[in-house]
């Protein structure tokens, strides 16, 4: 017989380590995680803005900027950041048609478009189901 043991040393808890932004579609309130935050290099104060591909509209992206962006506060004691935007959390998830009021979307790689340094959010994790 194999047995696979399941105790506090060999069962983690459950840790949100991949960079990843949530988004609450009631209040538009957008947090980034820790990983997040230090993946696209962000602090109190900060801002960031989306781009949406319009050829692929369920492609998004995200850039922090020096102005006319979100500005980023702090969220809670876990030390992440937040932003408030009711409208982009609409647009964001009605370009993929998720329903629910609430979901997490990771950060994936960077790229480059002319000067700006943009990071793609990961949309396809935003599913019905």
């Amino acid at each position: 017989m194999r047995t696979k043991t399941f105790n506090p040393t060999s069962t983690p808890t459950r840790v949100w380590r991949a960079p990843a932004i949530s988004v609450t579609l009631r209040t538009g309130v957008f947090v980034l995680n820790r990983a997040a935050i230090n993946k696209l290099d962000l602090k109190h104060g900060d801002m960031v803005q989306f781009h949406q591909d319009e050829d692929n509209p369920e492609d998004w992206y995200i850039e922090k900027v020096k102005g006319n962006g979100f500005v980023l506060r702090e969220a809670g004691k876990q030390c992440n950041l937040c932003f408030n935007s009711k409208p982009l959390a609409m647009s964001i998830f009605e370009s993929v048609a998720y329903e629910k009021p609430g979901g997490r979307m990771p950060i994936g790689e960077e790229f480059i478009h002319g000067k700006s340094h943009l990071w793609a959010v990961v949309t396809a994790k935003l599913l019905n189901d």
